[in-house]
C-alpha cells in the first residue's frame, strides 16, 4: 500500500506531521512522524518514507507500508503547527 500527498518544502518550526492508520476510522495509530525539518521517523520496520522535491519546488511523500494486513485498512495525514 502507497499513501502519497505533496506539501510545501518549507514547514514552520514546531510543525508535527503524522499518517496514522485505522482499520475502523474510530483508533488510530501512528505508523510515522516528522518534526519540522528532521527526517521521517517510521515506528515501525514495514514502514517506508521517501522524499523528492518537485519542480515547482514542493515535496513529494510517499510511505510505503507492507500488504499482509486482511483487515480494511485507512491512512490519514495529521499536521500539527503551533
Amino acid at each position: 500500500m502507497v499513501f502519497s500527498f505533496k506539501r510545501v518544502a518549507a514547514l514552520p518550526a514546531g510543525t508535527l506531521l503524522e499518517i496514522d492508520q485505522s482499520a475502523d476510522l474510530v483508533s488510530w495509530s501512528t505508523v510515522a512522524q516528522k518534526d519540522g525539518g528532521s527526517a521521517w521517523n517510521p515506528l515501525s520496520g514495514s514502514v517506508i518514507v521517501d522524499e523528492v522535491t518537485l519542480l515547482d519546488g514542493r515535496i513529494q511523500t510517499s510511505l510505503t507500508m507492507d500488504e499482509f494486513q486482511t483487515e480494511p485498512r485507512f491512512l490519514r495525514l495529521r499536521m500539527t503547527v503551533p
